[in-house]
């Protein structure tokens, strides 16, 4: 019986100290997960609003070479012409934001956590980049304008209906900036210009059924994982305590795998954390549509975000473990000295007591002078 329970002892232990170590990394993620807000910070702390303006000619381009079926791309056109891409990008910059980008990707957000918290019975929103059109056409037109009023005249042979502000190194005679730039700029706001479309819906983003009626019961266990993690260390911890030889020592035990796996995790956490800021995303292989400078300027920052947030939060939580686990050694410490030296005492004093050798020792009877004088005579 006694290496049963020696053999229990030493299971639970190491299930204790395993458990707790798997936990806290599955309790950082979802803390991290399950928390909106923490989700919200992540384009505004890894800085990919600004960024975004700076890509949308490069993402624009990539949609047409999607389905432009070898023709000339945005961006090709944009390098072949006599236009200055950087005026271009400030003109798109003052309409689109990033408290603009900010605004629809929080939008997004929002309706998809009601959704997985069970707020809102269906995923349900409607994010339209249209809304600004009327103004990046007058944000466009006006750089246009200035930058086609620095072209050189055309040949009297060419017509300005044949005008290409993206091909044109000149301008027809005829036809001032302004009205080629107005001509250009209508584009963007008529009913076949890719600003019209500019419009998401759940329906875009194609989810699958099975995902759709899994993930709110999905999401809701993912919240209560924590508290469940809790629950079985508990149950593995007191299992240690009671097979141990003693409760005090087991709970001394415990205290001290709690400290340990504890600063081991933290350390581990911390190390993640500083090298987040060098982890380095690889675009996939073969997909040859990814644009790096989208992919480096977005989603390499966006990635060590996530990666910041996920270290941080477990070092909270490991800490968090190291400081309960000496609470709990000092505990039983604490009581085992309270308790057990005032036992000490009165064990050993009742212990001195019934000892012969603790009684006083009897003297031989004094001596009387006279007796004394005449031993010392010769």
């Amino acid at each position: 019986m006694p290496a049963i329970k020696k053999m229990l002892h030493v299971i639970s232990l190491s299930l204790l100290g395993f458990t707790l170590a798997v936990g806290l990394i599955a309790a950082a993620f979802s803390l991290m997960v399950t928390n909106r807000e923490v989700i919200k910070s992540w384009p505004a702390d890894a800085g990919i609003y600004p960024k975004i303006s700076d890509q949308l000619l490069s993402l624009v381009q990539r949609g047409d070479e999607e389905g432009g079926q070898g023709e000339e791309s945005l961006e090709e056109s944009l390098d072949n012409s006599a236009l200055n891409q950087d005026g271009l990008n400030s003109a798109i910059k003052t309409v689109y934001t990033p408290v603009y980008w900010q605004s629809k990707y929080e939008q997004f957000i929002n309706a998809f956590y009601d959704w997985l918290d069970g707020t809102q019975p269906q995923l349900e929103f409607e994010i339209a980049f249209n809304d600004k059109t009327d103004q990046l056409a007058r944000a466009l037109e006006s750089e246009l304008a200035e930058q086609l009023a620095r072209y050189p005249a055309c040949p009297a042979s060419l017509s300005p209906d044949d005008f290409d502000p993206l091909k044109a190194n000149c301008l027809p005679t005829g036809l001032s900036a302004e009205q080629a730039a107005s001509r250009f700029t209508r584009e963007l706001t008529g009913s076949d210009s890719f600003l019209a479309d500019a419009v998401i819906t759940p329906d875009d983003i194609n989810l699958d059924q099975e995902f759709e009626d899994t993930a709110p019961s999905a999401f809701a266990g993912l919240g209560s994982l924590p508290w469940i993690l809790s629950a079985v260390v508990l149950i593995f911890a007191l299992i240690s305590v009671v097979t141990d030889k003693s409760w005090l020592h087991g709970l001394r035990k415990v205290g001290q795998t709690l400290f340990s796996v504890g600063l081991v995790s933290w350390i581990g956490f911390f190390l993640g954390n500083r090298l987040a800021a060098s982890f380095d995303l690889r675009p996939p292989e073969g997909e040859s549509n990814v644009d790096p400078d989208a992919f480096n300027d977005i989603a390499q920052p966006l990635a060590r975000a996530v990666l910041d947030d996920f270290t941080r939060i477990g070092m909270w939580a490991a800490l968090f473990v190291v400081i309960l686990g000496v609470l709990v050694w000092l505990a039983a410490f604490i009581w085992h000295k309270t308790h057990h030296h005032n036992e000490a005492e009165a064990i050993a004093k009742k212990a001195m007591a019934g000892s012969p050798s603790a009684k006083q020792p009897k003297l031989p009877p004094p001596i009387k002078p006279g007796d004394s004088a005449s031993q010392d005579k010769p």
